[in-house]
């Protein structure tokens, strides 16, 4: 049989990063939701649930898919890439439901690995979202997330349950809006912004984070590479590296 040994450095630094907290560090850490919190792009998901019944169901979810690609590879604006796909399908309340059902199942591994991390520094962890609070909250907040510390965009409803908009005032609905959101977080120390796309490199790039972590454990956006300060394969080594 194989067995895994560690060094002692090994041993202490784990120690390290479990017992040294983000405010002892005076880090703040901001993460994206779509294939960095979860496995799964909650837009995509949502319009596979809506159109289930629907004949021309995969051309549209290709359709869908390369928009998203598009803008998280920055060739499309995030703003075009949220407009042009919401257009494609109708969604209601039941369907999100559904989709925050599929969610649960799908957090990203390492990260239901490293909950009580997230339980124990809460304080300074934000999620910052071009995706909806409708699915994002119900998946965060039970890993200790606070409410105040998740900024994400907001749906519209009719008196059934029907998507008829989104709030357009939230900054998260136009390009750049999560350099916005940042701005007016007015947070002290280090911030690290970890995300898999090029709207979460764009926060480093207009100089509102110290640095921009590519995640890489669900998707991995080569063409952002050279863009990332670091790039992590798990949470475990995103703890590894900014401690």
């Amino acid at each position: 049989m194989n067995f895994q040994t560690h060094n002692i450095s090994d041993i202490l630094l784990l120690v390290f990063v479990y017992f040294m907290n983000l405010v002892d560090l005076n880090i703040n850490i901001i993460i994206d939701f779509d294939s960095t919190f979860v496995k799964l792009e909650g837009l995509e998901e949502l319009a596979r649930i809506s159109l289930h019944e629907n004949p021309r169901k995969d051309e549209i979810i290709k359709e869908i898919e390369k928009i998203t690609n598009d803008g998280m590879t920055g060739k499309i604006t995030f703003e075009n890439s949220l407009e042009e796909r919401l257009r494609l399908f109708k969604s209601n309340k039941n369907d999100i439901s559904n989709l925050v059902d599929m969610l649960q199942e799908n957090v990203t591994h390492s990260i239901v690995n490293n909950k009580s991390y997230f339980m124990e520094n809460s304080q300074n962890i934000y999620v910052i979202s071009g995706g909806f609070e409708d699915w994002i909250c119900p998946i965060v907040l039970p890993y200790g997330v606070i409410r105040e510390n998740v900024i994400s965009n907001k749906f519209f409803y009719d008196e059934e349950g029907m998507i008829t908009g989104i709030d357009k005032s939230i900054p998260l609905t136009k390009t750049g809006g999560k350099t916005q959101c940042v701005r007016n977080l007015t947070l002290s120390g280090k911030k690290i912004f970890i995300g898999d796309g090029f709207t979460d490199y764009e926060v480093k790039k207009n100089g509102e984070v110290d640095e921009f972590i590519l995640f890489v454990e669900n998707i991995h956006r080569k063409e952002l590479d050279n863009y990332a300060d670091h790039i992590t394969q798990s949470w475990d080594e995103v703890l590894a590296y900014i401690s």
